[in-house]
């Protein structure tokens, strides 16, 4: 591995991965214990997409909650998401079609193509931070979508800590 590039654990890695290739919802994706620069985060992993999708539609669910109208489709934050959704599944694609054209190059090359599109990070849903060294976690109503850098995550484990 080059210096420049970001030091991921590989299962974790995998595990992300595996979880964006999914193409339907995710109700129930695997729940996971993240240690974060002084917090453990605690969520389903679900996927990129999904996670875009869901943001959006809180965006839309806030905007009509302040009394606007249900058809408004203005909301630039809720735009963003779904543009940024709508790029993820187009670049998924593309990728799917060029890992077929490049399966008979030298694994040198594929492994050069992997790291050009190599997953950075990590989408949670139902999240939940608690403070290294406290029981207690930040408040949140029911937990909240969660999104965070592979490379900052120094430990890691499946499941979630029973909630209070």
């Amino acid at each position: 591995m080059s210096d420049d590039q970001p030091n991921i654990d590989p299962a974790l890695s995998l595990m992300v991965n595996t979880v964006n290739e999914l193409t339907e919802r995710q109700e129930d994706g695997p729940g996971v214990t993240l240690t974060v620069q002084g917090l453990i985060v605690t969520g389903m992993v679900i996927p990129d997409w999904q996670w875009f999708e869901d943001v959006e539609h809180q965006c839309h669910d806030v905007r009509r909650a302040s009394g606007a109208s249900a058809d408004t489709t203005d909301d630039g934050r809720a735009l963003l998401f779904k543009t940024l959704r709508d790029e993820l599944v187009e670049i998924r694609a593309q990728a799917k079609i060029v890992a077929a054209v490049t399966e008979d190059l030298p694994l040198r090359y594929q492994q050069a193509l992997f790291n050009i599109d190599r997953t950075v990070y990590i989408h949670l849903r139902d999240a939940r931070a608690i403070p290294t060294g406290s029981a207690t976690p930040i408040p949140t109503s029911d937990g909240i979508h969660w999104r965070g850098k592979l490379a900052e995550v120094s430990g890691w484990s499946f499941g979630v800590p029973a909630r209070a």
